[in-house]
């Protein structure tokens, strides 16, 4: 390759001229560029963690979500998402453990059907610092220990889809999706008499 470029720089040096300066300029870079590229090791992509939709540890993540509007962003639905790592009963307690012991966790959300299968969503990304536990009263009575955090930038009175992801070693592992309707937020402070 680089004796094929030696005799083309070559020919264009005797050629001469400005038209042969700017020839000449164009085969060093691409001399250049085609060496660089020659040399250049190949760089592998790190691959995607995968989602892992049929663990049996997918139903030890338990999901709530309450949408609400925001105390911040008048006009602005929110949604509280609730979720906790709850063992079941044919699940060993030394997986349940390891799920426990997570520090990534990932909130996808959709307003599609299937949007959480077409990877039509949105994430939000948590560590266990940025999703605190709080006490949860269940829909049964029964009161438990969750991680929560707030997802904003929903749209009004729109039907969304979420779930909840816990990093393991083997990669995300899924809850269920869950369904939510997000909250229409009325306008404060608007004078009903000018009408």
């Amino acid at each position: 390759m680089f004796e094929q470029h030696a005799r083309l720089w070559k020919r264009l040096l005797r050629w001469g001229g400005r038209r042969g300066a700017v020839a000449v300029l164009g085969l060093a870079v691409v001399t250049v560029c085609g060496a660089a590229f020659a040399v250049a090791p190949a760089v592998a992509a790190e691959e995607p963690v995968p989602v892992l939709t049929d663990s049996p540890l997918s139903a030890s993540i338990a999901i709530e979500v309450d949408p609400r509007c925001s105390e911040i962003s008048f006009r602005s639905p929110e949604a509280k998402v609730f979720w906790s790592l709850e063992p079941e009963g044919s699940l060993k307690s030394d997986a349940v453990a390891k799920l426990a012991e997570a520090s990534d966790f990932r909130i996808d959300y959709t307003p599609y059907p299937d949007g959480l299968k077409q990877g039509r969503f949105k994430s939000v990304q948590l560590n266990r610092d940025a999703a605190p536990r709080q006490p949860l009263t269940k829909a049964d009575g029964s009161r438990t220990e969750a991680y929560t955090a707030v997802v904003d930038e929903l749209k009004p009175g729109v039907f969304y889809h979420a779930r909840v992801l816990v990093k393991t070693q083997d990669g995300w592992v899924a809850s269920s999706p869950v369904g939510f309707l997000s909250s229409i937020c009325p306008v404060d402070g608007l004078d009903e008499d000018k009408e």
